[in-house]
């Protein structure tokens, strides 16, 4: 819940330091589209979600036309809810696939380590007699 927490706060902050420029319509969707990628990298696809929702209403109420003003009919709203949406479960699918492979790596490694382990124990046993000083008779 955190990362979605701090998405707010930024898409908040964002919004507000995009109005005090004048950014226009792709601008702020570009950048509440960098906050949903953010989000859903560190929180998962319900933070993701959840901050693809926001941005959507963000979006329609500060930026598209009539400004301050919800239009739920607009399809401007719901493209720009399915792109956000879309882009939540791709970066949480990535996401999930990374840390998947991260997993198999770490456990590879830790199966190769056991080996060498063993290898070393198999070599390091006394033996009464040493290969290669024996004579041959």
């Amino acid at each position: 819940m955190v990362p979605f927490c701090l998405s707010v706060v930024g898409i908040a902050a964002l919004t507000w330091l995009s109005l005090r420029m004048g950014l226009n319509i792709p601008t702020g969707g570009f950048i509440y589209l960098i906050m949903v990628v953010l989000s859903a990298a560190n929180g998962g696809l319900w933070s993701g979600t959840l901050t693809s929702i926001v941005a959507a209403i963000c979006l329609d109420y500060f930026f598209v036309p009539p400004i301050f003003h919800f239009d739920v009919d607009d399809p401007m709203n719901w493209v720009s809810l399915g792109a956000f949406e879309f882009t939540a479960l791709v970066i949480t699918l990535l996401q999930e696939r990374v840390q998947h492979k991260a997993a198999e790596a770490s456990a590879s490694r830790k199966g190769s380590e056991k080996l060498f382990h063993a290898a070393r124990e198999i070599l390091a046993f006394d033996r009464p007699g040493e290969l290669g000083n024996e004579s041959p008779n």
